[in-house]
């Protein structure tokens, strides 16, 4: 802080606040979050940015964030049925949703009861 306080008193301009780095491309942003769907933090890796970076740029662009947690959609327990019937097993649905097995089940279980 000396350093700021000397320039300042010797008449120098003085840059103030955090420093500012690229951001990537809307277009690039919009293909990669909206588009494609990935999430803030894997959209980052491949753009080469920082997860934070990716978040302050969604702001500025204007792009609207979707609700963190859960890769599930909000299925009812006979959609979920009728999902698990035409892909076949859980693994396999599971695995197109990027979650675990047990995190399957236990969306079908919370399902079921809350439908009864």
């Amino acid at each position: 802080m000396g350093r700021i306080k000397y320039q300042e008193a010797a008449g120098l301009e003085v840059k103030r606040g955090r420093p500012r780095g690229r951001w990537p491309k809307k277009a690039k942003l919009v293909r990669v979050y909206v588009k494609d769907g990935l999430p803030i933090r894997e959209a980052a890796k491949k753009l080469g940015y920082t997860k934070d970076t990716i978040a302050r740029a969604l702001i500025s662009y204007g792009i609207e964030r979707r609700p963190s947690g859960g890769r599930l959609p909000r299925l009812s327990a006979i959609g979920l049925t009728a999902v698990l019937a035409e892909r076949g097993t859980q693994a396999k649905v599971a695995s197109k949703f990027g979650v675990s097995v047990r995190t399957l089940r236990r969306f079908i279980r919370r399902a079921k009861g809350n439908q009864i």
